[in-house]
């Protein structure tokens, strides 16, 4: 696993320019202000409390955001996410799902959730002289995964979910 190139996190937009060769998959968690974008043809706004979970950059457009936005976006590449992703069946019902409406409107203890995720996946890749590096940054991963799979499932509905496949 090349660490800086398969996973990072940052707190701007734009480190991973949209028309770059390399895909990453970007999940965006709003702070503060406003972000507009166009996905898929349709217009999307988030705001402070929102998580955008975006699997195909290629397909965003007309991005704009207020003076005071901040947030934080895990970029990671698909390869890296297929190898933290469970098995479960709620990965491919969730990518549909997130074509269609990418924009997760987070309840408070779930940003509270969400957050930490966010800040324990950037402390594991910053520490980079751990022995087990790889497995600590996927296992971080994993969870955070895991989570947005909760999240989402408390929206739409967890009926037909199963716990491993």
């Amino acid at each position: 696993m090349e660490e800086q190139k398969d996973i990072m996190v940052t707190d701007r937009l734009g480190v991973v320019p949209l028309d770059s060769e390399a895909e990453y998959l970007a999940h965006l968690l709003c702070f503060a202000g406003t972000c507009r974008y166009r996905f898929n043809e349709r217009d999307f706004e988030l705001h402070a409390g929102d998580l955008s979970i975006i699997r195909k950059r290629k397909l965003i457009e007309n991005i704009h955001w207020s003076e005071d936005f901040r947030c934080k976006v895990i970029y990671a590449k698909p390869g890296f996410i297929e190898l933290c992703t469970p098995q479960t069946n709620y990965g491919i019902k969730g990518s549909l799902s997130l074509f269609l409406n990418p924009v997760i409107h987070l309840m408070p203890e779930q940003q509270i959730t969400c957050r930490r995720d966010f800040d324990q996946l950037e402390m594991r890749i910053a520490d980079t002289e751990h022995r087990f590096y790889k497995e600590v940054v996927m296992n971080a991963m994993q969870t955070a995964i895991l989570d947005f799979f909760d999240f989402h499932a408390r929206i739409h509905g967890d009926s037909d979910i199963s716990t491993q496949s």
